[in-house]
């Protein structure tokens, strides 16, 4: 009796990492399920100003992670980046709003949002 050998093939995309700044404030991104998404925006904690998810978007886009990365060698109460990581979930099309504020202090002390239109296609 012969044995047959199975050959199976994966056929995989990389998924890309899409960056965003600042300077995206306003565009429309086009992503694709799976795709991850890092947002970085100027922090400065010290202040008491932080970056918070306003509409997070969480019908296209799941958030993963948030972090605080100060600037190498800079004295204390110097800012930094606040770092946001997203995965593509579904499609659709969704916003996604951030606002630099002062939590305990409401949305009266919101001093700048970002937003952005994410549309995740096949």
């Amino acid at each position: 009796m012969a044995h047959r050998r199975r050959l199976t093939v994966f056929c995989s995309r990389v998924m890309p990492t899409v960056r965003l700044t600042k300077s995206d404030v306003g565009r429309i991104i086009l992503l694709q399920v799976g795709d991850d998404v890092i947002l970085e925006l100027d922090e400065n904690p010290s202040t008491g100003y932080s970056w918070d998810l306003e509409a997070p978007g969480e019908a296209t886009l799941r958030p993963l992670s948030t972090v605080f990365r100060s600037q190498p060698a800079v004295p204390p109460g110097a800012g930094g980046m606040r770092q946001f990581r997203f995965v593509a979930t579904a499609l659709g099309q969704t916003a996604l709003t951030l606002k630099l504020w002062r939590e305990w202090e409401g949305d009266p002390s919101i001093i700048k949002r970002f937003s952005i239109t994410v549309e995740v296609r096949r």
